[in-house]
């Protein structure tokens, strides 16, 4: 785009985004370079498929946990919905992640493409870009959904009992999950706007490639969001705000006890031992006679 100006024009070139492969294509001058690149190309599948699989193992093992047992202090419900539903989310994710690098990683062992390429990346986004940006997406997801996880348990186990503590680490996942995306969106050059860029064109080539099932699946995530925000809201408007659901009022007494109180404990113990033993006395002796 051109602007006129008194002293001569300006020329303005407007970001475009492209798609993966046009800004990929390899120049024809340097095909002499080309190499059998399928190999390269399964092992990023098999290399982004190992961890994707080792974090769902605690994913699972996270998912249905009551936040309640395992914290001194009660719960709010708003709490255990976002804790469930960001360890669901990290499951789904890296799932679709294995099975979309596992069946891609048979596409490539099938052949009927071309193989030649100046390094594997091309060949991946030339030939299975939508199985590539998938995997990429579903793994980076479900890595951010189980810190997000992380982050929450800390804040919930810690966040009035030691309070220093619970800041620091929330603020220690927090960091590094911004790091992780910030690096990643930096990582992602081969698009003008970034991870924006990259969700859209993943966006359009899902929605070419599965047609009304894309367009079905996509209304089905924003039904999900929108009955997540419904559960959320009233959650709020039922129990109240976290911080005052889960006051320091409501804690259990961590003070320690006098020596009148320790005295007192010891005696209503050893009652109770002597009370149980004479009770099992006669039992003892009819045991004996019969």
């Amino acid at each position: 785009m051109a602007l006129l100006l008194p002293f001569g024009s300006l020329s303005i070139q407007l970001p475009r985004l492209q798609a993966l492969s046009e800004l990929t294509q390899a120049d024809p001058s340097s095909a002499y370079n080309h190499i059998n690149c399928v190999q390269s190309a399964q092992g990023f599948f098999n290399n982004v498929r190992t961890p994707a699989t080792l974090l769902v193992i605690p994913a699972l093992n996270s998912l249905w946990v009551d936040l309640a047992s395992t914290t001194h202090r009660s719960k709010h419900p708003v709490a255990q919905t976002l804790y469930t539903m960001s360890v669901m989310l990290t499951v789904l994710c890296e799932l679709v992640c294995v099975f979309v690098a596992t069946v891609a990683g048979t596409r490539l062992m099938a052949g009927g493409f071309d193989p030649m390429s100046s390094d594997a990346v091309t060949l991946l986004v030339r030939e299975f870009e939508l199985p590539y940006l998938a995997t990429h997406l579903a793994f980076v997801s479900g890595l951010a959904s189980f810190m997000f996880a992380i982050g929450l348990r800390a804040w919930i186990q810690f966040g009035d009992l030691h309070g220093k503590m619970g800041r620091v680490l929330t603020l220690m996942v927090a960091v590094t999950l911004a790091n992780i995306v910030a690096y990643f969106h930096a990582s992602i050059n081969r698009f003008h706007f970034g991870l924006p860029g990259l969700l859209v064109r993943f966006l359009v080539l899902y929605l070419k490639a599965f047609g009304l099932l894309g367009v079905l699946s996509a209304v089905s995530i924003v039904w999900i969001l929108v009955l997540s925000y419904q559960t959320i809201t009233e959650q709020l408007r039922d129990h109240g705000t976290p911080t005052g659901h889960l006051s320091v009022e409501q804690l259990p007494s961590l003070k320690p006890l006098t020596a009148t109180e320790k005295a007192a404990k010891g005696d209503a113990r050893r009652g109770s031992t002597h009370e149980s033993n004479a009770g099992s006395t006669p039992r003892r002796a009819e045991i004996k006679r019969s």
